[in-house]
């Protein structure tokens, strides 16, 4: 009997210590909170705006992505802080372009082609 008692007093602790870390959790998600493994701020999104918070401080400006010669941009899409450009060569075979919305860098190329 005094296992069971134990074990119960246990799995509520677990239960309130599991609750308060959603807790906190959510709060720094929603006022903007979160860090990076360095320590520095990590980029929210500001609710009247959508727009990155601090992308004015940190913005990378005009960036230049080299096209192959003759390719011709089908798609753009996002997700998160990426954005991905979809070609169509000159041979007629698809590329997509990988870019960081955060730096601007190239992240890297899918080749399709033969």
């Amino acid at each position: 009997m005094r296992a069971l008692k134990a074990l119960v007093i246990l799995m509520a602790i677990l239960i309130a210590a599991g609750a308060g870390l959603v807790a906190v959790t959510l709060y720094k998600r929603t006022t903007g909170h979160l860090e990076t493994k360095d320590g520095t701020p990590a980029a929210t999104k500001t609710a009247e705006t959508g727009k990155t918070a601090g992308a004015e401080k940190h913005g990378f400006g005009t960036q230049h992505i080299a096209l192959p010669e003759g390719a011709h941009l089908d798609d753009v899409a996002t997700s998160g802080n990426r954005m991905v450009l979809r070609l169509r060569l000159a041979d007629g075979s698809p590329r997509l372009i990988v870019v960081d919305l955060d730096s601007g860098a190239t992240l890297g190329e899918f080749d399709f082609g033969p």
